[in-house]
């Protein structure tokens, strides 16, 4: 959640543990080519929190983003 210059920096170095999949949301998506680079793909929210044994939270604390991960996202 949130792939600006830290979220890439977490897909980067994710990249030699071999996992299968990285999927990641954010409002504004880098171009196709940086997502090609760190070999990931973008999901909705929705998918992300259902299929996602991981979630790393990078995007800054302001009012669109208050409550984005809680109890209800997490628990279904």
């Amino acid at each position: 959640m949130g792939f600006g210059r830290i979220g890439q920096a977490v897909a980067q170095r994710l990249k030699p543990f071999g996992l299968s999949r990285i999927i990641y949301h954010d409002n504004y998506r880098p171009k196709p080519s940086v997502e090609q680079a760190l070999g990931v793909e973008y999901a909705e929210m929705a998918i992300i929190l259902s299929q996602s044994d991981i979630i790393s939270l990078h995007a800054p604390l302001t009012d669109a983003t208050r409550n984005m991960i809680n109890e209800a996202a997490l628990i279904p």
